[in-house]
């Protein structure tokens, strides 16, 4: 809990701050996931499994300090692959390397039939599009016409933080429901 408290802390004191400020002020959170063509993708694609029935995060990260990445952990060069398996299929999505770093979007139906999507990173370069849209359209339109990227949002931000944290507890607990804190 103690980083829910402190994303509730954070949300009020912006809400502060932003309730005096002349104009809106635009606080983002860097978190270019929500931009990957990939995962947006999968997004659409999720509707087509049917009802959940499971979800698994692999997260694969073998290195040694010969790696240049080695010294930054969150550089580190590693795999993740997402799959969700549904009652009329199963979407996966596996980050990786193919002629170029991206990830794969694989929708197997029911009958084990399979359609395939590479797609290269671009969620940094689509993010900061966003971002500098937010400051010039901020800039342009004063007062209440401006309405920022939601993706960008210190809520989505703290959403992803309390998903993440129930995630955990839930895993310390050997799968046990927990609530999700609503922001």
């Amino acid at each position: 809990m103690y980083c829910i408290n402190e994303l509730e802390t954070a949300l009020s004191t912006y809400k502060s701050i932003s309730a005096d400020a002349p104009g809106q002020i635009i606080w983002s959170v860097a978190e270019n996931y929500r931009f990957e063509p990939a995962l947006i993708e999968g997004k659409k694609l999720i509707a087509d499994i049917g009802k959940m029935m499971s979800v698994q995060v692999i997260v694969e990260g073998s290195m040694n300090s010969s790696n240049p990445y080695f010294s930054s952990s969150w550089r580190r060069s590693f795999t993740i692959l997402w799959r969700v398996v549904g009652t009329n299929g199963t979407l996966q999505i596996e980050r990786g390397f193919q002629g170029q770093h991206g990830y794969l979007v694989s929708l197997y139906d029911a009958n084990g039939q399979c359609k395939s999507s590479f797609f290269p990173f671009s969620g940094v370069t689509e993010e900061l599009k966003a971002f500098f849209n937010d400051v010039s359209e901020n800039t342009l339109k004063k007062g209440s016409q401006f309405v920022p990227e939601h993706r960008l949002s210190f809520v989505e931000g703290a959403r992803d933080v309390a998903l993440l944290e129930a995630m955990l507890k839930s895993g310390s607990r050997q799968g046990k429901q927990v609530q999700v804190k609503k922001f």
